[in-house]
């Protein structure tokens, strides 16, 4: 059986994503959402730098895209600096009958004990559509979830287990995760990136540890977590740095590839 594939945007993840589609026996490529209007148009092979045509036209009509009723989307949009629309975004795919694996927003990797404001709309609108979704990536993902594991099946007893990313981000190829996200290149007394605002790291990573003890508590940290990206917004919102960084729906103010340092890294 062959599956029915739209590839949800086409960055750095979602090329990799389009690589992975063609080459899979079991899946087409029906269908590319990109959010920049300069890709609008162009073919799924170029966007996705394979050499060759694959005969799919990206667009930016996500109706469109819906319309062709895939069996599934792979969404790897950029969801760091808009976390709440590309909640939206899974909603509105789920709800359309539409499978959904994606890498963003990570904290639905296991989404046991977050606030109802961040998984409701897509428990409800997965239920509605009678669509199933799944999220996972790599670090929080598979490096600290699966690969431990692995590793850990081996061992006759266990009394630490610790997971340690060690990167060299002068390589990492997106720069508003770089400054934004991370505040590599600010001053350490001004205001906070918006990883070290406070409950961000448990809202990210949290979810790799409820998912290793089975269990969703719904502590202090759970919900300053979900404050602190409240007054974050209402911060940005109120002109404090002149940037958002955590977006409605809004679909008015600046894309990811708007970003003057981040233009044509991210989908």
């Amino acid at each position: 059986m062959t599956y029915r594939v739209v590839a949800w945007s086409t960055g750095n993840v979602g090329r990799k994503a389009i690589a992975g589609i063609d080459a899979h026996p079991d899946l087409e490529l029906v269908g590319v959402w990109v959010s920049s209007k300069s890709k609008v148009g162009k073919d799924a092979g170029e966007l996705a730098g394979l050499g060759r045509s694959l005969g799919v036209a990206a667009t930016n009509d996500a109706d469109e895209l819906l319309a062709l009723k895939p069996d599934a989307v792979v969404y790897t949009a950029m969801a760091d600096n808009r976390l709440m629309e590309a909640v939206e975004d899974l909603a509105m795919i789920l709800r359309a009958g539409v499978n959904v694996v994606s890498s963003s927003p990570v904290f639905l990797q296991f989404p046991a004990g977050l606030p109802d404001e961040l998984v409701k709309p897509v428990l409800d609108a997965a239920a509605e559509g009678g669509a199933s979704i799944f999220v996972n990536g790599v670090d929080p993902g598979w490096a600290n979830d699966a690969l431990p594991l692995a590793l850990t099946s081996i061992c006759e007893r266990i009394d630490e287990l610790r997971c340690m990313e060690v990167v060299n981000y002068a390589t990492y190829d997106n720069a508003l995760v770089l400054f934004d996200v991370m505040g590599f290149g600010k001053p350490t007394d001004g205001d906070p990136p918006l990883l070290l605002v406070p409950g961000v790291l448990t809202l990210a990573w949290g979810s790799v540890v409820r998912g290793r003890t089975g269990r969703g508590p719904r502590g202090p940290r759970d919900h300053r977590g979900t404050r602190g990206l409240r007054h974050r917004r209402r911060s940005h919102r109120e002109g404090h740095d002149g940037r958002s960084a955590l977006r409605g729906a809004g679909h008015d103010q600046r894309s990811a590839e708007d970003h003057p340092r981040a233009r044509d890294q991210v989908a």
